[in-house]
């Protein structure tokens, strides 16, 4: 099978394609040899990444939280429960932050090519304590408003009172001088980039392109109005 016909005929073995780009070795490999270089190059030139995390500990939980995942996880299980109480507080406690936070399970994170010193964001955070604390006090000023303006009847009922115990028990703790969430260590890990991946890749990304320049290289010469023509030529 000639080369002409690899690119008149559909129909092509994968032996004939081996055999057919066998021809253009040395090109393939060149390009190989530059997506490697490229690469390398990337990985060495490529500013580093840091992952930024902010592990917290939530004691109080806002009203308007606990309710919403007591019906999310109506019937479920107390992992999924805490997992929904979490998740909530989390989104939460973006909104309450300056910094770009990205919520996670039980962990405020942000990605950077430039990390600030611990201190720094350890001074964001005190500050969304702060507010989270100022609105669980809000939380549980409303309740106790609720329930003393609803009907007795319904106040002497054990949700009633239940809420009415846990308002109250909540803001005895942070009257006592406790927080409603704790934030712990900050850690900054820098994002490893895998160099053997990187280089792996890279170079099968340059030998495709020289696979890829061979088939049109190879299409181009053994077209046939071109082939037809360069045979009349050699006749006369």
């Amino acid at each position: 099978m000639t080369d002409q016909n690899l690119f008149r005929n559909g129909d092509v073995s994968f032996w004939e394609l081996v055999k057919y780009f066998s021809k253009f070795k040395r090109m393939i490999a060149a390009c190989a040899m530059v997506g490697s270089f490229v690469g390398v190059g990337w990985y060495t030139a490529s500013p580093a990444r840091y992952i930024v995390e902010a592990p917290f500990f939530v004691k109080i939980y806002p009203t308007p939280i606990r309710d919403l995942c007591e019906s999310v996880s109506a019937g479920g299980s107390l992992s999924k429960f805490l997992d929904c109480l979490d998740q909530q507080v989390a989104g939460q406690l973006q909104t309450l932050s300056t910094e770009n936070w990205k919520s996670g399970q039980s962990v405020l994170t942000q990605e950077t090519s430039k990390p600030k010193p611990a201190d720094a964001y350890e001074a964001d955070l005190r500050e969304i304590e702060n507010k989270y604390n100022a609105s669980i006090i809000r939380f549980q000023q409303s309740d106790l408003e609720i329930i003393a303006d609803i009907d007795d009847r319904i106040s002497a009922t054990e949700t009633a009172g239940s809420a009415l115990l846990s308002a109250q028990r909540n803001l005895k703790i942070l009257a006592d001088g406790d927080m409603a969430i704790y934030f712990r260590p900050i850690v900054i890990n820098e994002i490893t980039k895998n160099f053997l991946v990187i280089t792996i890749v890279s170079t099968i990304l340059g030998a495709m392109a020289g696979m890829t320049a061979s088939l049109v290289s190879g299409f181009v010469s053994k077209d046939p109005a071109r082939g037809t023509a360069d045979t009349d030529i050699g006749r006369e």
